[in-house]
């Protein structure tokens, strides 16, 4: 597994146990432009379903992911400051048209 993708800033999660890993990265991100991307390490195992969640309803691209010997690397791009996200929610029968903003 290579580092191939070029990324504005980098964060070493490793060692940190959820769910500081994917904290730290909002955190990063938070202070990012949009369009930059941040890359990730780290090391624990449920940072896979986490990152791929984040990066889903948060709006933003998970650009690559890899595994190597229980080590993770994440390239998030950081999306707009402005992006919607729109989707049926089912409660107790009932299906609901939800917003998020995320900034």
């Amino acid at each position: 597994m290579t580092d191939v993708l070029a990324h504005d800033a980098e964060l070493d999660a490793a060692g940190l146990n959820c769910p500081l890993p994917l904290l730290k990265a909002k955190m990063a991100l938070n202070k990012m432009g949009s369009g930059q991307t941040l890359k990730v390490i780290a090391t624990d195992a449920g940072s896979q379903r986490d990152f791929r969640t984040f990066a889903r309803l948060a709006g933003h691209e998970l650009l690559r992911e890899e595994e190597d010997a229980g080590t993770y690397r994440y390239w998030l791009r950081k999306a707009c400051a402005q992006a919607f996200l729109l989707r049926n929610i089912d409660v107790q029968g009932f299906t609901w048209l939800g917003a998020a903003l995320f900034l």
